[in-house]
């Protein structure tokens, strides 16, 4: 978003007098230490995280696994499109547009300017595409899917934040005076249509009228309001003004349901609104890391990353896991109960027992072949006994395996889905 786009999100505990609750977010990746800027996925499989330093990460598995790709410079990459699995285009802070047309393999370079720090990139259709950012009076734009790049003047003195198109004609880019400009050519003229009073570190257009724009309250820089038009970016409205906390980044997959994350110095919180961003329930206590960017697949399946290459996700939309307490009494052993049913189609239970309070827990499933498929519990737990279910929804019928691991406790069972 601005500057260095931002954003997202966590694991934790709630506890209740009978129920032990984990929110949807699961601890996917740890990296060495880099700081994400941009998520994009393709499916739900699929995807791609770019970070400073030259950072290009990629997975094929949903996130369960990442490996490095490397363009020929090492640049702070800042934002990435991509229209399938194979075509993409990333930017960033040395003046060149990246291409790959084998999932990242192989970058091309194209040299645009080096006076160029490249705050955005995206593209309307195969061949259509925009990208600008600070420290240059142009946007840039391709017909020939990035062989050629046209640059169109935007104004002396403006730079651009953010480019968000709707379709293949209408547009808005945020320049550095945080003034809206409006295209309705195809970014062949634009003309400023609202100036806002106070920094904004994003945009979001659903369409034609409807968009957010997360914007610095006029009182503290350290806090954050969401601001939302309904007439095409002629007039905003504050839609939510009470956060304490700086809005780094957000998305939104309807006019009702969006996702942030926030900060402050000391917290770093993700929440969720059901209700157009007028009011945030948390999703997860605050983390030790600054959560940068999000990306959401669908409805129910998105990422977050932040700093030190943390990367989380959710299949659930967030929502607490199924995590059960059968009892908070002290266990005298660690143990791991065969599944109910089983065989089973689709879901299955599954027991198991910590002996200590305060242990790290993971659940974790394998296939056959010993390829881990999902992550059931990743998260610190008290003495007692637990049950959790497993969906089998997703995955073909075979034989699959689960591990408990705690405190140097391992233990594996066979669990068998027929459908």
């Amino acid at each position: 978003m601005k500057i260095l786009k931002a954003i997202f999100i966590l694991i934790f505990i709630l506890q209740g007098n009978c129920a032990y609750s984990q929110y949807g977010w699961i601890h996917e990746y740890s990296g060495t230490g880099g700081l994400l800027t941009d998520i994009v996925f393709t499916n739900e499989n699929t995807g791609w995280v770019l970070g400073l330093s030259g950072l290009i990460i990629k997975t094929t598995d949903g996130g369960i696994t990442w490996q490095g790709q490397y363009t020929q410079y090492h640049d702070d990459y800042i934002s990435a499109y991509f229209m399938n699995s194979n075509t993409g285009f990333l930017v960033g802070d040395m003046g060149y547009v990246y291409k790959t047309t084998n999932g990242g393999l192989n970058w091309s370079s194209t040299y645009l300017s080096h006076h160029i720090f490249f705050q955005s990139i995206v593209f309307t259709d195969l061949n259509t595409g925009f990208c600008g950012g600070i420290f240059s009076h142009f946007l840039y734009k391709t017909t020939n899917a990035g062989v050629n790049w046209d640059s169109i003047t935007i104004g002396q003195s403006q730079y651009i934040l953010d480019i968000k198109f709707v379709n293949n004609n209408i547009g808005y880019i945020l320049n550095s005076s945080d003034t809206l400009k409006k295209s309705t050519n195809g970014g062949l003229n634009w003309s400023p249509i609202y100036a806002f009073n106070y920094a904004v570190g994003g945009l979001q257009f659903f369409d034609e009228q409807n968009g957010f724009a997360n914007c610095s309250t006029p009182v503290d820089s350290g806090s954050s309001m969401l601001m939302r038009t309904t007439n095409g970016g002629v007039n905003w409205f504050t839609v939510d003004s009470s956060h304490t906390l700086n809005m780094i980044s957000f998305t939104f997959r309807n006019e009702n349901t969006g996702y942030a994350t926030f900060n402050t110095i000391s917290e770093n919180l993700i929440k969720k609104t059901t209700d157009g961003g007028h009011t945030w329930v948390s999703q997860y206590p605050s983390v030790n890391r600054t959560l940068r960017c999000i990306f959401f697949m669908n409805d129910m399946t998105g990422w977050v990353g932040g700093d030190f290459e943390q990367i989380y996700k959710t299949t659930n939309g967030g929502e607490p896991l199924g995590i059960h307490e059968l009892s908070n009494e002290e266990s005298a052993n660690y143990s791991l109960s065969q599944n109910f049913p089983n065989p089973f189609n689709p879901s299955t239970k599954i027991e198991f027992s910590i002996s200590k309070n305060n242990e790290f827990v993971r659940l974790t499933i394998y296939d056959v072949t010993g390829k881990q498929v999902e992550k059931l519990v990743e998260q610190q737990m008290n003495s007692g006994s637990y049950f959790v279910d497993f969906n089998g929804d997703k995955f073909a019928s075979g034989i699959y395996y689960y591990m408990l691991e705690s405190n140097g406790f391992k233990e594996t069972k066979k669990m068998v889905l027929i459908k």
